[in-house]
């Protein structure tokens, strides 16, 4: 039996994507449109497009930034004293704290259009900065196996119900997701459900809401990924010592 090349192309990882996109299709039905399906790293393409070069395996090992753990809460009246929150943070001071730390510094490229965008649809400019963290990590150029696209990751039939251009943009991704943002807020009256329906689509939040008959967003959704990694990504910032 011949040995496969060390630089032969390996599609494997894009066929396990493929795959994964399916099922996500599959499970979401009619709502894979409203789904922003949080895009950390760009498309698959982009890192199996090229052969494969031993060089590209080299990982910069960083200790990660001093912290300091208060109880204050950023915003008054928000209660970070959540399971989940407490647990995402943690991670952050351990395992992966250079990788936050990285997106962090990334999205902080964008800190005056992110203000800017904030002020003009009045939305809390740390909760839209740590959406940006969270959704693209600060990279503009982001796209989920979804489709979702830009630093605030919005969906191609969101795009275009809200009028936006190019969401790759930086200005105009960002404009577009606070805007959107903003009417979520008006929808549902609460940030945390409001946050909730950026990611999964406010039509299949209210399913939820009236099937669970109350709009306590932790009642619903006790174990909150997407949330309580905004969350703590706010309480990260809030803590971080310069």
């Amino acid at each position: 039996m011949s040995k496969k090349p060390v630089n032969e192309r390996n599609y494997t990882p894009h066929i396990v994507a493929t795959a994964l996109a399916s099922i996500l299709a599959w499970s979401v039905g009619d709502d894979i449109e409203e789904v922003s399906a949080t895009a950390v790293t760009p498309r698959v393409e982009q890192y199996y497009s090229a052969p494969f070069q031993e060089s590209t395996l080299e990982y910069e090992v960083r200790e990660p930034i001093p912290i300091k753990f208060m109880d204050v809460p950023i915003e008054e009246g928000y209660n970070f004293d959540r399971i989940p929150i407490r647990e995402r943070y943690q991670l952050f001071l351990e395992e992966d704290g250079c990788n936050i730390e990285r997106k962090i510094a990334r999205t902080e490229q964008h800190a005056d259009l992110i203000s800017s965008a904030a002020e003009r649809y009045e939305v809390p400019y740390e909760t839209l900065f740590s959406l940006v963290v969270v959704e693209s990590g600060g990279d503009p150029n982001a796209v989920s196996y979804a489709g979702a696209e830009g630093l605030t990751q919005i969906m191609p039939r969101t795009r275009k119900w809200l009028g936006c251009g190019d969401v790759t943009d930086p200005a105009i991704g960002l404009d577009c997701g606070a805007s959107y943002l903003r009417q979520l807020l008006n929808q549902f009256g609460d940030e945390d459900l409001a946050l909730a329906a950026f990611n999964i689509g406010p039509g299949r939040l209210e399913r939820r809401l009236e099937a669970a008959g109350t709009d306590d967003f932790w009642l619903v959704f006790p174990e909150s990924e997407y949330v309580s990694e905004i969350r703590a990504v706010e309480l990260f910032r809030k803590n971080s010592i310069d």
